[in-house]
């Protein structure tokens, strides 16, 4: 995993970087800037208050003033304090330039950015725009990742000019030498014709004046320069489809970057003419479907060209017609696949739209992509030769180098206290954890961004993603397992990371961890992993079972032996069972949460890796801010939501793509809205678990030791209630607790019915009612219900019967025996049951 001396620019294969890109934002408007719609706000209102007078700029009215919460610009210029310095004396602004071009901007209303009132003198316009690419390259938008992706052309641009410098010290060097030897060999063969000597001079100036043919215009830096070795698109889908004024801010990107391109699907409605007979025919429309690839148009002099609104000007590049709609899945994947045609490089890199690139990073490309000349013949070869760097044609695993894996900077870390555990968990996933995947385990498969792939050898072999839709929710992993079906390596190295944003916000975080469970619960219905399953030897299976859908069954396991474990507890209490030692086993049950359930052991590993990476004392420092401010809270409550996801993605097929927020904002979040995510996930668990501790702790005998033999049990279920409570911003402020908990009351007793909320609105009838809400999950669940999960439903709602008719059983009678007591309750219940049924069924 060492840093090996590069190979010549000359020898380094080409490289092409791919973007995905959907409707995620390409960059901050000027109203977005001056609004605090877009801001992290996951701060008391004692912080929020103390945030308002350390702010750099003041950009709010004195009646604004009294909302604690800044704008987009306040909040980074005092997030990024230093580098708000830097751009204000890279520029020579002040803080009150800043304030009264801001000010002047107030009035305008624009929802896309671009264009500027008219009325503002050019040069505020160009503060604007300034702030408006400050703000942006320190956000999750595609043009803080175009720019990170840029840096790979300026490393090429910069390598380029040192080995040209090279070139020719080198040959200063040689010619130096040879007018040496020549004027020596002139001085001793004096014997010499006028003419010989005539000629040998004129031989000898024109050596001394001859350049060498790596020199010569159009050789060297020709065939070194950028366009001819790298290629970034961006595979915008709705480009095509979208308005000019939508258009806006990718134009605007591609005039900064004009190497761009932009690949997107383009529909067009054709009329056909059918003859049905001699004098009779038919007019009909059909849809077609075409790939476009649209780049910057330019002038016979190179310039760029200018529409009349003042974006740059585009033209299509290349148009290739498919066969039909090529979105058939989740839409991501196949917004890879249909501009992977257009990538002719040799190898790719595959981007998300929240990426970074660094310059120094950039420049230890070249060294990556060495790692597939060190193992691989060139493409099309079948002989033994070898690219630049040698190496044997396998390793000790065998097979074809086709990925390459490297880590990942957080840059969102400092976003926020969800973003800071969010980040902690992904630090771990892509340093630790993915080494010992790769070694000595050999399964680190391709779990997304920013993997390079040996395209040429990818692309007739299952290429990079699959887009089954619910089945391929995880499109990216697919491609790890289509190289390793076909004797395919995965390779992972750590000199060279690219950035990353992460969620940082508490409903996004969920959702994802949400869609992941669901994707690898997904995974196991697939024929990828059974042949894999049975294509490697058994440490391998257990390797791959525990790397990928193992470690959420695990998950689910812990949650459903807390459930197991209370019952049967409980269950003993109430027949009145002497023979178990409470204390002892409610002991042992604690250690095992506190490990498992509340992400101590996850979190043994970050320890271990930032110990390693950033010394001791500051892992101690770190684990105590992290501990003190919920950390146990939020890992809880994440093992919760993984369990939920698996369970009814396996149970149900339920494997839906939810896409999650990219920005700052974490809004204040009603509880309304928060019941509704978490009710049936998080919520009535945690109070199932709260009422079985409470008749637990009513009836044993155990006094004080219960408290402290239960603490991590009483944890788990207050945080999978409260967790959305405590971590949503200006929750606990009396004004927001009175406003939301009269809105959740009027939500709850609302009587609007489905029909009725969808003549009123267009939006979404759950919002309206509990009922509304109550019949659409209800809904859902019978389309996806099977007599499998019917009979699931059913089992696992006989522990509650068992504890009901337990509980009624062991009461004391004088006149009825216990065994006719517990005849009538199951009676009674099985009634209850039915007509519950029946009452849904007329419903």
């Amino acid at each position: 995993d060492s840093l090996r001396p590069p190979p010549p620019l000359q020898q380094v294969p080409s490289m092409g970087v791919l973007t995905p890109h959907f409707r995620e934002r390409v960059a901050y408007s000027c109203y977005e800037l001056l609004s605090s719609r877009c801001l992290p706000t996951s701060y008391s209102k004692s912080q929020q208050q103390q945030m308002m007078h350390q702010r750099r700029l003041v950009l709010t009215s004195s009646v604004e003033r009294n909302n604690p919460t800044p704008t987009l610009l306040e909040y980074l210029s005092t997030l990024f304090a230093d580098e708000w310095d830097n751009f204000l004396e890279r520029h020579g602004y002040t803080d009150e330039l800043v304030i009264r071009v801001c000010s002047h901007f107030k009035q305008y209303q624009g929802a896309y950015d671009p264009m500027l009132p008219g009325e503002m003198p050019a040069a505020d316009q160009e503060v604007m725009s300034r702030l408006c690419w400050w703000a942006s390259v320190r956000g999750q938008t595609l043009a803080r990742t175009v720019r990170g992706v840029a840096q790979y052309r300026a490393a090429l641009d910069e390598l380029a000019q040192h080995e040209q410098q090279q070139h020719e010290r080198s040959f200063r060097h040689v010619s130096d030498e040879a007018r040496d030897r020549e004027t020596s060999r002139r001085g001793s063969s004096s014997s010499l014709s006028g003419d010989d000597a005539s000629c040998s001079s004129k031989a000898s100036r024109a050596n001394s004046c001859t350049k060498p043919l790596c020199m010569e215009e159009g050789t060297l830096l020709g065939s070194l320069h950028p366009s001819n070795r790298f290629r970034h698109i961006v595979a915008s889908q709705e480009f095509g489809s979208q308005s000019t004024e939508q258009r806006r801010p990718m134009l605007n990107l591609m005039k900064m970057f004009p190497e761009m391109q932009v690949a997107y699907v383009s529909k067009h409605r054709q009329l056909y003419t059918s003859n049905v007979n001699a004098v009779a025919s038919v007019n009909h429309f059909e849809e077609t479907y075409s790939s476009v690839l649209e780049g910057v148009a330019r002038d016979a002099s190179g310039w760029l060209m200018h529409n009349a609104d003042g974006t740059v000007a585009t033209r299509p590049l290349v148009e290739v017609l498919l066969p039909g709609n090529p979105i058939v899945g989740e839409g991501k994947p196949e917004n890879q696949n249909h501009a992977m045609v257009f990538v002719h490089e040799e190898f790719l890199q595959t981007l998300d739209m929240n990426q970074d690139g660094y310059f120094a990073e950039a420049l230890k490309m070249r060294q990556l992509l060495g790692e597939f000349s060190r193992h691989n013949r060139p493409h099309g070869s079948s002989d033994g030769s070898h690219r630049a760097g040698g190496g044997d044609a396998s390793d000790a695993n065998g097979g074809h180098l086709a990925i390459v894996g490297f880590r990942e900077h957080i840059f969102t870390k400092p976003a926020n206290l969800v973003a800071s555990f969010s980040a902690s968990m992904e630090f771990t996933f892509t340093t630790i954890i993915q080494r010992m995947l790769a070694s000595p385990l050999c399964v680190r498969m391709h779990y997304g961004h920013p993997d390079v792939f040996d395209k040429l050898w990818m692309m007739p072999r299952g290429s990079c993603s699959k887009a089954t839709k619910g089945l391929h929710l995880s499109e990216d992993v697919f491609a790890g397992l289509n190289a390793t079906l076909r004797r395919g390596r995965v390779q992972y190295r750590e000199y060279i990371q690219m950035g990353k944003g992460r969620e940082a916000e508490f409903d996004s975080i969920n959702t994802f961890e949400e869609k992941v469970a669901a994707g690898n619960g997904a995974q196991c219905k697939t024929r990828d992993f059974h042949r894999l399953g049975n294509a490697v030897d058994w440490p391998r299976q257990m390797s791959l079972y525990h790397s990928s859908l193992g470690f959420y069954g695990t998950q689910t396991f812990i949650v459903w032996a807390l459930y197991a474990y209370l019952y049967f507890v409980l269950l003993l209490a109430i027949t009145g069972t002497e023979s178990l030692d409470f204390e002892v086993q409610l002991f042992n049950v604690q250690m095992l949460q506190l490990v498992s359930q509340t992400g101590i052991l996850a979190f043994l590993l970050y320890f271990a890796e930032l110990s390693v990476e950033r010394g001791p004392l500051y892992a101690l420092v770190e684990s105590l801010h992290m501990f003190c401010s919920g950390m146990l809270l939020f890992f809880a409550f994440v093992t919760r939501t993984r369990a939920y996801a698996l369970d009814r993605s396996v149970l149900t097929g339920a494997a839906i793509y939810k896409g999650t927020t990219r920005d700052f904002a974490i809004e204040h979040r009603a509880f309304a809205i928060n019941y509704r995510s978490f009710s049936r996930s998080h919520i009535l668990p945690g109070v199932k678990v709260v009422t079985i501790l409470v008749f637990l702790r009513i009836v044993t005998e155990l006094s004080g030791s219960f408290w402290r033999h239960t603490a991590v049990t009483w944890l788990v279920a207050l945080s999978w209630v409260l967790a959305p409570l405590w971590f949503n911003p200006r929750a606990f402020s009396l004004f927001y607790v009175q406003r939301e908990f009269a809105e959740w009351l009027d939500w709850i007793l609302t009587s609007v019915t489905p029909a009725l909320a969808a003549v009123e609105s267009k939006k979404d009838d759950a919002a309206y009612s509990w009922r509304c809400w109550w019949m659409t999950d209800v809904r859902e669940a019978r389309a996806s219900a099977t007599p499998a999960n019917k009979l699931t439903g059913l089992l696992r709602a006989v522990p509650d019967l068992l504890l009901a008719c337990a509980a009624v059983s062991s009461l004391h009678y004088e006149k009825l025996s216990k065994l006719l007591v517990f005849v009538v309750v199951v009676a009674l219940t099985w009634l209850l049951i039915w007509v519950a049924y029946l009452a849904t069924r007329s419903s």
